[in-house]
């Protein structure tokens, strides 16, 4: 029998990031074939040309499904995922994959997971059961949920809330997460590394702003940006702004920076990041702002002090780095001078512990692909969580 192919999807640079470690154990295989599927804002201008990252790594690309996204608004976001079913089952038809394998929760996954349906293709799914109130991206994830076959949730409560959509219990593997795999190793560049590399100053201390559209209100975003840009850039710190997701709305929130960052010298507008300098940033940085979920996830590892702002993560789990308010920029201000200058929080800082894997998600994920009878009929026949 010959190499069973694997199929990956990959996005984004974020979530490119998390499925590295993956990607690099399917590669090298002699059992599994990657047939990495390559779309989303890797392939679109003004993105940070991400999918130089993919090729600079060595992963042989077995498809580039560009999905024409000429606009933020809704409607083109809907057109792009009609665009990406229609070319991503022409690559599925060509490719035969044995397996799919999809992370969380962005449109393009969604796409990615109607379109190999019809070829009763096994999907594997990671990162699902996480509950985000605030974002569009919550229907997105369930919906892959519904369509997946294999579950890997990072944490119980994720498991749990499968269970909740009906998901039966031998389809479910609690993993961790990927992006805490590499963290710790990756985080390699010191202060001064960041400081050449960057072009900014520690000394006066460093905000790390990542602010993404809140999808369910991003008629509202031109107000959260400027809120929450006047409050970061009140404190006279160095400010590194990353660009943000490519969702509704994001022409706002970008366009909003780069007037901060023209008329302020003290941010920097940063177009991309490579995994180790973000996670050196997010090391190294004084206060985390802005509505990432990395802030969430990844940020407690470094015990990085963390302003969640809004309704974007409303639902997801967090520890006691995180700060969460709301828009109004007094709200921010206050939440800021907290993660800054209170010394009850800071204290408590040194007792956090990242509970959302132990580094070896990717190892939990690769061997049960590995393990997976793919030819079992059961497999494919989704109930209502009565079987066990």
């Amino acid at each position: 029998m010959g190499k069973r192919k694997i199929a990956v999807v990959t996005v984004s640079r974020a979530e490119y990031g998390i499925l590295k470690n993956l990607l690099r154990k399917i590669h090298n295989s002699p059992e599994l074939e990657l047939q990495l599927l390559v779309t989303g804002s890797h392939l679109m201008e003004g993105m940070g040309n991400t999918i130089q990252d993919i090729i600079d790594d060595g992963f042989p690309i077995a498809a580039k499904i560009d999905m024409e996204l000429t606009s933020d608004s809704p409607f083109h976001i809907a057109g792009a995922m009609g665009t990406i079913v229609q070319k991503m089952s022409k690559a599925l038809m060509e490719l035969q994959p044995d397996l799919l394998v999809l992370i969380s929760d962005r449109f393009e996954v969604l796409a990615a997971a109607v379109a190999a349906s019809p070829f009763t293709i096994p999907i594997v799914h990671i990162a699902g059961g996480v509950v985000t109130e605030g974002a569009i991206d919550d229907k997105m994830r369930h919906a892959v949920t519904k369509l997946s076959h294999v579950h890997f949730p990072v944490d119980e409560a994720g498991a749990a809330n499968l269970r909740a959509m009906g998901e039966e219990d031998w389809r479910i593997t609690v993993s961790g997460s990927m992006a805490m795999d590499l963290l710790k190793s990756e985080a390699t560049y010191s202060q001064e590394e960041l400081e050449k590399l960057l072009g900014i100053d520690f000394s006066q201390g460093v905000i790390l702003f990542v602010y993404h559209p809140v999808t369910l209100e991003y008629q509202d975003t031109e107000r959260q940006i400027a809120n929450a840009l006047e409050a970061v850039l009140s404190f006279n710190m160095q400010v590194v702004a990353l660009y943000p997701n490519q969702d509704t709305s994001r022409m706002v929130i970008a366009e909003a920076l780069e007037k901060a960052a023209a008329e302020h010298s003290h941010i920097k507008l940063v177009d991309h990041l490579r995994r180790d300098a973000y996670a050196s940033l997010l090391k190294h940085c004084t206060v985390m702002a802005g509505n990432s979920s990395s802030g969430l996830l990844e940020a407690p590892t470094f015990q990085t002090p963390v302003v969640n702002i809004g309704n974007r993560q409303k639902g997801r789990g967090r520890t006691s780095n995180v700060i969460s308010c709301g828009y109004e920029v007094e709200e921010i201000k206050k939440a800021i001078k907290k993660a800054l200058y209170d010394q009850d929080f800071a204290r408590q800082l040194t007792t956090v512990k990242n509970p959302f894997g132990n580094g070896a998600a990717a190892d939990v994920i690769y061997n049960a692909i590995l393990k997976l009878d793919y030819n079992n009929k059961q497999l494919l026949e989704k109930s209502l969580g009565k079987r066990s």
